[in-house]
């Protein structure tokens, strides 16, 4: 099973790509590794973790993908309708 990007932002599956937004600014603030109150490692885990989140479902064409085909399908490539029907 793969990530919950979600999840990861702590939103629900309908937010808007303004609460996307609010919900990456809120946490990077909070875990970016110049400002964490906490050790360098999980700051900058935390924060690769909800960038990736952010970079998916801030894009609507990637935010479709996943949402059909989740984030194992997304790490094998993104893919439009057209291309995975062999189209361009």
């Amino acid at each position: 099973m793969g990530k919950d990007y979600y999840e990861t932002l702590k939103i629900s599956r309908e937010a808007w790509h303004l609460d996307v937004c609010k919900a990456y600014k809120k946490l990077a603030l909070v875990w970016h590794p110049e400002v964490a109150k906490t050790d360098q490692v999980t700051a900058y885990h935390n924060f690769c973790e909800i960038s990736e989140a952010y970079e998916v479902l801030s894009d609507l064409k990637r935010k479709a993908f996943y949402d059909k085909y989740g984030a194992e399908k997304l790490k094998d490539g993104f893919f439009t309708e057209g291309e995975m029907k062999g189209g361009y």
